[in-house]
C-alpha cells in the first residue's frame, strides 16, 4: 500500500489497497507494517470498501503492538473488495506502509476479544445458552458479541483525545467570513459569581475575526431582555449565553460559516461540553441531535450556545418568562416552543451546528427546574396536548388520560406455536388499561388451524376484544400477513405488535397514543426490555452497525443514559415494529408494509417512508414492556427466510442511503459502532 493523500486536519489517507483473496467472509488479524503513532497522539483504523466504492462494514482500529507494527482483528466483510487506511493526528508518515493478513478461526477469534474484554462473558452466556438447541440462534447470539467486543477496540475512552484531534481550528480552517453577523447576549442574575461572567467576556474578546458586540443582561423578566437588546448594535443574530458559558476562539467564524450555509435559519444551537475553571482537561460533551419538540422539552437542549435572528428575538420579547433572575435556558426554551407553535421551527427554521461552540464551567448557573417546567406546562395548555411536565431534572413527560380515546386495532402475527406467545397475547388482553381497543391475532400458513392451534384460538377468542384471522400463505412475509390484517380492520389507529411482547404497566398504550393527539405525529414506539430488565429496543438509529440497530442495548432498564436519552420522550429517525403504534390514515397514505421486506427492516423502511411523507416518530419511553426477543419467531433469517437477507440489505442501502449516512437523530460526533453509540465517533462524520 503506497501513496499518502492528505484528508485535512493532520490526517492521512493510504491509497486503497486490495483485500486479498480467501479472507471475504472470514476472521482476521490484519496488520499494518511499518507504521508508527505514539500512544494518545492519535489512531490508526482501516476501513473496507465494497466494489461500487460505498463502505462494506466494519472499521477496524489498530493497535499498538512490538516495533512498527499496528495490528487488529476484525472479521473482513463478505463484498469487500477494497481496505482504505486513515492515519489522524500525526505529521506525514512514512511511505511503504502495507497491510497483511492472517485468517483465524472463529474459535480462536473469540478467545482472542473476550480475552481483551472479559466484561463481554457473562452477556455472552447470558445470550447464548437459552438459544443452545437453536443452532441458527446460538451462531447468530455469537456473531453479534463478537462484532460488540470488536467496537469496544475502538478509541472510546478519552474525550481529551477526540477534543485535540478533531476540535483544533484556526481562522484558515473556516471560510466564514462573509457570513452574517452577530451580536451576544450573555445572561448574568448577579448572584456574586462574577468569575464566570468574566470568563464569558473574555472569551468574546478572544474570538477570530472582527469585534463582537455584546451585552450583558442583568435586568430580570422582559424589562431586562428589552433593554439589553435596545443597546445592541445591529446585527443580524443574537448568541444567547449563560454567564460561565465560554466560547472557543473560532466559534464565531465558524457559526458565521454554518449560518450561510444552512440558508440563515431563524434559531440554530451548537454542542457543548464541560471545562474546569482552571483550564482543565475538556469532558462531558453534549453532542446533540437535530432540534425536535419531543425532546426539547426536557429542556436537555437548552443550554450552550444558540443562535437567533435578531428580528425573531424582538417580535417575542413581551412573552419573555418575567422571573426574577436572567435565565438563558428559560429564554431559549420559551423562544423555541413558541416558534414550534407558529410552525418556525419547520422546513429548517431551527437546525443544528454539530461543533463543540461552549464550553460550560462549573461556576455557570443553572436555572431552576421548576421555572423550566413552567414554561413547558404553557406549551402544553396553549396546544392542547394530554401531558404535563413536574420539576425534576431533566423534565419528563407524563401523559394525562385523553378525554376521547381513539379506536386502537391491535395486530398480532403469530404462528400459535410456543407457549409464549399464548402467555403475551393473554397478557395484552388483561394489562391493558385502555378500553377501546381490538386484538386481531394473524396465522399466516400454507394449510388450516390444526388442532392445537384450534385450542389455542378458542382460549384467546373466548376474549370478546380478540380474535383470530387465518391467513393461507405458501411463504411466510411479515409485511404481508400486516397488511392483509390491517385491511381486515377498521381501527383509527393500527398498534403493530409481536406476539413475543407482553405489558408490564397497564397504562403503556395510552402513553403510547398520547403522542398521537400532535397530528404532526405519525408513528409512535415503545421502549422494550429483555425479561433480565435490561433494554432490547431504546429507537432505531440509522447507520448504527453499518446499516440500523437499537439504541441502548443491554443498558439497565432504568438507566437514564446518555444525557437522559433512554428515558426521554424524543424523536427519531424509526422505532422497532415489534410495538409500533400508527395513524391508520397515513399508514394507508404510504402504502402499508413494503411486502418487499418480507422478512426484516419492513418497519425502519416504514417509519422513514412516514417520516418522507411529513410526519415525525416518536419514541415514548414511558411505555414499557418486555420483549422475549427471538423466543417465537426466531432469527429473521432462519431456515427458509435465510434467502431474504442480501436482498433486503441491498435494498435497504440504495432507497435509504443518505439517512444510513446522516441520522438526523443521532450526532455525527458520535460513534456508529454497536455497543458504543453514545461515545465520540472517531473520526466525526463531517467534512472538515
Amino acid at each position: 500500500m503506497t501513496g499518502l493523500q492528505e484528508l485535512g486536519l493532520r490526517a492521512w489517507r493510504l491509497a486503497d489497497a486490495l483485500v486479498p483473496a480467501g479472507s471475504h467472509g472470514h476472521w482476521c488479524v490484519i496488520s499494518a507494517e511499518g507504521l508508527v503513532i505514539a500512544r494518545k497522539a492519535g489512531l490508526a483504523y482501516v476501513d473496507f470498501l465494497a466494489a461500487t466504492g460505498e463502505p462494506a462494514g466494519g472499521r477496524l482500529y489498530l493497535r499498538q503492538m512490538a516495533g512498527t507494527i499496528r495490528r487488529g482483528l476484525c472479521f473482513v466483510p463478505a463484498d469487500a473488495e477494497r481496505a482504505r487506511l486513515e492515519i489522524w493526528g500525526v505529521q506525514r508518515p512514512s511511505e511503504g506502509i502495507t497491510l497483511s493478513y492472517r485468517l483465524v478461526g472463529t474459535a480462536e477469534a473469540a478467545v482472542r476479544l473476550l480475552a481483551r474484554h472479559p466484561g463481554l462473558v457473562t452477556g455472552l452466556a447470558r445470550e447464548i445458552c437459552p438459544t443452545l438447541l437453536r443452532p441458527e440462534v446460538a451462531k447468530a447470539r455469537l456473531r453479534d458479541s463478537l462484532a460488540q467486543a470488536v467496537a469496544a477496540d475502538a478509541p472510546i475512552e478519552d474525550y481529551r483525545l477526540w477534543s485535540s484531534l478533531f476540535d483544533i481550528w484556526s481562522p484558515d480552517d473556516w471560510p466564514g467570513q462573509g457570513g452574517p453577523s452577530i451580536g451576544f447576549l450573555v445572561c448574568h442574575g448577579g448572584l456574586g459569581v462574577n468569575r464566570a461572567l468574566d470568563a464569558t467576556l473574555a472569551g468574546l474578546r478572544r474570538q477570530h475575526g472582527p469585534e463582537q458586540p455584546h451585552v450583558v443582561v442583568g435586568r430580570p423578566g422582559r424589562a431586562g431582555l428589552r433593554a439589553a437588546l435596545s443597546s445592541l448594535p445591529s446585527c443580524d443574530y443574537v448568541g444567547i449565553l449563560q454567564a460561565g458559558e465560554v466560547l472557543p476562539p473560532h466559534a464565531s467564524l465558524l457559526a458565521r460559516g454554518r449560518l450561510s450555509a444552512l440558508g440563515l435559519p431563524a434559531v440554530a444551537y451548537a454542542d457543548e461540553d464541560e471545562r474546569p475553571a482552571d483550564g482543565g482537561p475538556p469532558a462531558s460533551p453534549l453532542f446533540k441531535p437535530v432540534p425536535n419538540r419531543a425532546l426539547m422539552m426536557s429542556g436537555t437542549l437548552s443550554r450552550g450556545l444558540w443562535l437567533v435572528r435578531r428580528g425573531l428575538l424582538a417580535d417575542i420579547e413581551d412573552n419573555v418568562p418575567d422571573t426574577d433572575s436572567p435565565w438563558a435556558e428559560a429564554l431559549r426554551l420559551d423562544l423555541w416552543l413558541r416558534l414550534h407553535e407558529t410552525g418556525g421551527t419547520r422546513a429548517g427554521g431551527a437546525r443544528r451546528l454539530p461543533f463543540v461552540l461552549a464550553h460550560r464551567r462549573p461556576d455557570a448557573a443553572i436555572a431552576p427546574p421548576e421555572l423550566l417546567a413552567r414554561i413547558v406546562n404553557a406549551h402544553l395548555r396553549r396546544t392542547g396536548l394530554p401531558f404535563e411536565v413536574g420539576p425534576g431534572w431533566p423534565l419528563r413527560v407524563r401523559s394525562q388520560p385523553l378525554p376521547q380515546p381513539g379506536r386502537v386495532t391491535i395486530v398480532v402475527p403469530s404462528t400459535f406455536r410456543p407457549t409464549v406467545a399464548e402467555h403475551c397475547i393473554k397478557a395484552v388482553l388483561a394489562g391493558t388499561r385502555h378500553t377501546n381497543f381490538e386484538l386481531v391475532v394473524a396465522v399466516s400458513q400454507a394449510g388450516p388451524l390444526d388442532a392445537a392451534q384450534r385450542a389455542v384460538a378458542a382460549r384467546i377468542e373466548a376474549d370478546a376484544r380478540a380474535r383470530v384471522l387465518p391467513l393461507r400463505a405458501e411463504r411466510f412475509n411479515f409485511s404481508w400477513v400486516n397488511n392483509r390484517a390491517v385491511a381486515a380492520t377498521t381501527g383509527d389507529y393500527v398498534l403493530l405488535l409481536n406476539d413475543d411482547v407482553a405489558p408490564i404497566e397497564p397504562d403503556w398504550l395510552d402513553a403510547m397514543a398520547a403522542h398521537l393527539a400532535d397530528p404532526a405525529v405519525g408513528v409512535v414506539g415503545a421502549k422494550l426490555l429483555y425479561p433480565d430488565g435490561t433494554v432490547q429496543h431504546g429507537g432505531v438509529i440509522m447507520g448504527l452497525g453499518g446499516l440500523c440497530d437499537h439504541a441502548n442495548r443491554h443498558l439497565a432498564g432504568d438507566a437514564p443514559g446518555y444525557a437522559g436519552r433512554a428515558v426521554l420522550a424524543q424523536e427519531l429517525s424509526a422505532v422497532t415494529g415489534a410495538c409500533l403504534l400508527v395513524r391508520r390514515q397515513v399508514l394507508e397514505q404510504v402504502g402499508g408494509l413494503d411486502e418487499r421486506y418480507p422478512s426484516s427492516f419492513n418497519d425502519v423502511d416504514l417509519c422513514l417512508r412516514i417520516r418522507e411523507a411529513g410526519y415525525s416518530v416518536v419514541f415514548a419511553p414511558e411505555a414499557v414492556l418486555h420483549h422475549h426477543e427471538l423466543q417465537t419467531y426466531g432469527s429473521h433469517y432462519a431456515g427458509e427466510r435465510a434467502p431474504f437477507k442480501d436482498t433486503e440489505v441491498a435494498r435497504m442501502r440504495v432507497r435509504w442511503a443518505g439517512v444510513i449516512a446522516e441520522d438526523p437523530f443521532h450526532s455525527p460526533n458520535l460513534s456508529v459502532s454497536p455497543g458504543q453509540e453514545w461515545e465520540p465517533a472517531f473520526p466525526p462524520r463531517l467534512p472538515l
